[in-house]
């Protein structure tokens, strides 16, 4: 079973890797796309995080 946090930390990762590629991009398009993908999945890994942590407020209500 995978954790909404572990979720989060898989995109992160990937976000990080697209910015490592970006710096070894050999074109502004490409390090442009690598640029678009890393914020793609920094956005998502915020949204699960915002996520779990209104579940957990709503829970206790």
């Amino acid at each position: 079973m995978i954790e909404i946090g572990d979720s989060s930390g898989v995109y992160r990762e990937r976000a990080a890797e697209e910015r490592r590629a970006a710096a070894r991009a050999t074109t502004a398009e490409l390090q442009r796309t690598h640029l678009q993908l890393a914020e793609h999945y920094e956005r998502r890994a915020r949204e699960l995080e915002l996520g779990m942590g209104q579940s957990s407020r709503s829970a206790h209500r």
